[in-house]
């Protein structure tokens, strides 16, 4: 709900805090990314759950977006760290 809520607050701020959203965007996203990762590798959630978690309006634009990040589908992010 933070991560959520300070990200609407920057995006809403409008071209003024344009070069703020750019400079913390990318923390936002590896901050993301990361809780990804470890609902995946320390959870049973399923994606659909963790779409929910992490407040992606559905599992494919979480899809998405960890792909275009990551380089690796979730199931195959997964799938490598098991056990």
């Amino acid at each position: 709900d933070t991560l959520a809520s300070v990200w609407m607050a920057l995006s809403t701020q409008g071209a003024t805090r344009h070069s703020l959203l750019i400079n913390l965007g990318g923390g936002i996203v590896e901050y993301v990314i990361l809780e990804i990762k470890t609902l995946l590798k320390n959870t049973n959630m399923n994606i659909q759950e963790i779409a929910i978690r992490t407040n992606f309006a559905n599992q494919s634009s979480l899809g998405r977006f960890f792909r275009k990040h990551t380089g690796m589908s979730l199931s195959q992010y997964r799938m490598s760290h098991l056990g």
